[in-house]
């Protein structure tokens, strides 16, 4: 199996590039980073959506963290990862119907050295054990571009960059959550998605973010508390941005009755867990009230 994608590199330029032969390269190019990771076991994986696809058949969509063993060299932790989708579907009052088959979203960024020799563990489980599911590599970096930042006070201004979103922000959140409902809805039962960056908190926290602001209906206010329920901690800094410029996308180009006037702490490195205000005060108001 073949996988290829677009790449970008500093003269803004762009390469279609195989992704072994790309993660290879970078593995042997690069210094790890080394830190503190957190892997999947049978508590942290959460349950998010089920689509029912026939009489007691449904599709699903996970989040969590890393699937990989702890410590280099990693190896893909099959059968950890099944236990935790088996237990968060329990707790959902749903049974995952086996076999199921994995869509598994990746959310790494190859640009992090650290995180290359995973990424290719996962490439290559899903290359060699093709029948047990597929690999996809959406790498997400979120955004340091405010939407209610002083220069973007002009609300036409904002509302036409939120309106253009997928031709600026390289995340693709537009894109990204109609392949996921198109999944839920349109492949064989049983499928299962489990998407996932490192720990499960920040890119995951963006992507799931926008998808219970899309398709499950919940506020600015419910997601933002929701992300925070499951990790403990306010989201990446970056990836709040991120789901903030998407929540106005829904509004300004779908007519989503959604409030994001209210600001929510985001987290940086080096934060207390509840994170600090990055993007606009406490109390900010200029949005359409639901």
């Amino acid at each position: 199996m073949s996988v290829s994608l677009t790449v970008g590199i500093p003269t803004n330029c762009y390469l279609t590039l195989d992704l072994e032969l790309t993660l290879s390269y970078l593995q042997l190019i690069m210094t790890p980073d080394l830190h503190q990771h957190i892997f999947v076991d049978a508590d942290n994986v959460h349950f998010v959506d089920a689509i029912q696809r026939g009489p007691e058949q449904f599709n699903f969509l996970f989040r969590g963290p890393n699937p990989l063993t702890p410590d280099p060299p990693y190896s893909f932790n099959y059968k950890g990862l099944c236990d935790g989708l088996e237990t968060a579907a329990m707790k959902a009052r749903h049974a995952l119907q086996k076999p199921y088959r994995i869509i598994d979203i990746n959310l790494m960024q190859w640009e992090n050295a650290d995180e290359v020799p995973m990424i290719l563990t996962e490439y290559k489980f899903f290359r060699d054990y093709s029948e047990l599911g597929e690999f996809h590599f959406w790498e997400t970096n979120g955004t340091g571009l405010c939407a209610i930042d002083e220069a973007l006070a002009d609300p036409k201004v904002r509302n036409s960059l939120a309106m253009n979103i997928s031709s600026w922000l390289g995340d693709q959140l537009e894109g990204r959550m109609e392949q996921l409902h198109n999944w839920l809805e349109f492949e064989p039962p049983t499928t299962v998605i489990y998407a996932h960056c490192e720990g499960g908190i920040d890119r995951t926290g963006e992507l799931m973010g926008a998808y219970y602001l899309r398709w499950l209906n919940k506020s600015w206010a419910e997601m933002n508390a929701l992300n925070f329920a499951i990790a403990n901690r306010a989201f990446g800094c970056n990836n709040y941005r991120a789901t903030l410029w998407y929540c106005i996308y829904l509004v300004e180009s779908l007519q989503f009755k959604l409030d994001y006037s209210q600001a929510f702490k985001c987290y940086d490195p080096g934060d207390q867990p509840d994170g600090h205000y990055a993007c606009g005060p406490p109390g900010y108001s200029d949005s359409p009230q639901s």
